[in-house]
């Protein structure tokens, strides 16, 4: 049995230039207690000054635990607007078998 590498969780945040004062976040891998704290500090570089909104791509995450939950809410402390944009099904189904779907704006 081969074994599978575990991916990190990696984080690119922009501009976005149709939605002035959005900042777009990509996030891809396995967000998780090992590697949120890379991509919280990553996600930290674009909040000074904050924006007002902030859209979380998550469409090539692989697997959020709670730690990505606790991530995700802190952001949105701190920000008037926070989307998830194409979650992944996996993420989809943590988000709403935790109820963030009623906290979060969810785009397709």
């Amino acid at each position: 049995m081969a074994d599978i590498e575990k991916r990190i969780a990696t984080a690119s945040a922009e501009s976005s230039a149709d939605e002035p004062g959005t900042t777009i976040v990509s996030i891809e891998g396995e967000l998780d207690l090992s590697s949120v704290s890379s991509v919280e500090a990553e996600i930290e570089r674009f909040l000074n000054p904050a924006p007002t909104r902030i859209v979380f791509e998550l469409s090539a995450v692989t697997f959020m635990d709670s730690s990505g939950i606790a991530m995700l809410l802190r952001v949105a402390e701190k920000v008037s607007t926070v989307a998830i944009r194409k979650p992944s099904p996996s993420v989809r189904l943590i988000m709403g078998a935790t109820g963030l779907t009623e906290i979060l704006e969810v785009e397709s």
